[in-house]
């Protein structure tokens, strides 16, 4: 394959049963270098936690890993989704308890915290040197509770359990355990499980019922940067029904009450999966399949699974149909424009990752016409998420997969895997995924080839959310256009492209004096 040696396309479903999971330790050491102990368990695991509004989180370990998760959530999380900053209390392990233990010293932590916090809840991650020494948290926990007021919850977190890859399947059923059984299950309330990153109740999400918008898109629920979540709610509620719980958002009472309500539905699978199985499983509340919607199509069959589960079948008839009027022309002129069009879908390219966006976004592609080819995706990120893969291929979603040695934080080059299909720039819509998507004038730029990033920093669309449901996908397909008509001028390269591709002339181009 020249520049793409050892590599292979393959339908994601054939990826899936031929890489290691990250059980495998080495042997995902050995075929994807660099990708145990990259953004570690422990900062994965605070990201959820953190966004239990009134929790205190506690980190038994040396400091550093403390400051290098806040690093790390400071600039990515609240700059770009709003979060707060993160306070985290620290045992600050030292050498000596290293050597001969540090479980006093969290419990005398966890007594301190309690005193001076007074928080409902107290989150206790361990590090790498904590469960190295296999300090016993569980019976720190249990010889503490009755000595403090707040409800204490043990989530393990080292980083050398796992790569970061699997972090949502093993983190999320312990927040299961903060919950309690319903007094009451009410038959109109739904929990939005799989809410990461965006905060729900954040600015500008105040509800203003009825607002008239001028192409008459947005009729009902209007706020200037809704989150997905909110998509949904608005389609529970055009049933009829309540939103109950989103989660992960909220204070801990109002997680504690989430069993609650009388069905779990999905925003993304890969985190609301895990805790809707834990559900299942510790209260008998039901969850519904289809999660992740962009597109016509996958958006009705959201909604008509809920719909179907609640008996709403014509309120979903009634809403639906004026929806889909309202985003069919944009729809259309989409649909005219790429059909037959390949959409190379790039995972995350310094980490490889997001196997849900993906696997979403070429669903979206393949109802528009397109053919969708994912690329820059490791295999151990598709094992990871063998519950998200099997969801979309229940749902007729198999897309070929670029399959290889990816080195991690190396992405292979678009133009290389342009080349291998044969394909030129017309022939192609590009959809990076991340902040670091590919551009260089004279080779792939904005102005020559049609992009679309769906990197989270990048879709922050007034009056729609990120992705999902129909007003997500209004904003994505609008782009769409908009890229596609960019792509037309062939001349005046972007800055972006121009930083590391050829140098441009605008004498030379400039229109001449008559």
């Amino acid at each position: 394959m020249g520049k793409l040696e050892g590599y292979a396309w393959k339908p994601i479903s054939q990826v899936l049963t031929e890489n290691p999971p990250p059980s495998a330790g080495l042997t995902v050491s050995e075929k994807f270098p660099g990708a145990l102990g990259y953004w570690c368990r422990f900062f994965m695991a605070v990201t959820v936690s953190k966004m239990i509004e009134d929790a205190i989180i506690v980190q038994h370990g040396p400091l550093g890993c403390n400051g290098a998760a806040r690093t790390f959530i400071l600039e990515h999380y609240n700059q770009n989704f709003g979060h707060g900053f993160l306070h985290m209390p620290s045992t600050n392990m030292t050498q000596d308890q290293v050597i001969f233990g540090g479980e006093k010293n969290l419990e005398q932590t966890l007594l301190e915290v309690d005193r001076d916090y007074h928080p409902p809840l107290i989150i206790i991650h361990d590090n790498c040197c904590a469960g190295i020494i296999m300090d016993d948290i569980d019976g720190v926990v249990r010889r503490t509770q009755p000595k403090v007021k707040a409800k204490l919850l043990f989530l393990p977190s080292q980083g050398f359990s796992t790569c970061f890859a699997d972090n949502m399947s093993m983190n999320m059923p312990y927040f299961a355990e903060i919950m309690e059984p319903p007094k009451e299950v009410r038959k109109d309330r739904v929990n939005i499980l799989g809410t990461y990153k965006e905060v729900f109740s954040g600015c500008g999400h105040i509800k203003k019922e009825h607002k008239p918008h001028g192409d008459g898109l947005f009729t009902e629920w209007e706020r200037r940067y809704p989150t997905d979540a909110h998509e949904l709610a608005r389609y529970v509620e055009a049933l009829g029904l309540t939103v109950h719980r989103v989660l992960m958002s909220g204070r801990y009472e109002y997680v504690r009450s989430a069993p609650e309500a009388a069905v779990n539905v999905n925003n993304c699978p890969a985190w609301g999966y895990p805790l809707g199985h834990a559900m299942e499983q510790k209260f008998g509340t039901p969850m519904l399949n289809h999660a992740f919607p962009i597109g016509i199509e996958a958006t009705k069959r959201w909604i008509y699974e809920l719909a179907d589960f609640t008996g709403r079948t014509n309120e979903a008839n009634r809403f639906v149909q004026q929806e889909v009027e309202d985003l069919q022309p944009l729809w259309d002129k989409a649909k005219k424009m790429v059909k037959g069009r390949v959409a190379l879908i790039e995972g995350v390219r310094n980490a490889l990752c997001a196997t849900t966006k993906a696997l979403a976004m070429a669903r979206y592609a393949e109802e528009l016409g397109m053919i969708p080819y994912i690329f820059n995706l490791q295999g151990v990120f598709i094992t990871s998420k063998e519950y998200v893969v099997n969801y979309f291929n229940s749902d007729g979603v198999n897309p070929q997969t670029l399959d290889g040695p990816y080195l991690f934080g190396f992405p292979v080059d678009i133009t290389d895997v342009m080349a291998e299909l044969g394909l030129g720039q017309d022939d192609v819509v590009y959809f990076p995924t991340d902040v670091y998507d590919y551009a260089r004038a004279g080779k792939l730029d904005p102005s020559d080839s049609a992009r679309v990033n769906t990197g989270q920093p990048f879709r922050r669309a007034r009056h729609a959310p990120r992705y999902l449901g129909f007003r997500g996908t209004w904003a994505i397909t609008r782009d769409l256009v908009e890229a596609c008509d960019a792509a037309e001028r062939h001349s005046k390269p972007t800055l972006y492209g121009r930083l590391l591709g050829d140098a441009f002339e605008f004498e030379k181009s400039a229109p001449k004096a008559h």
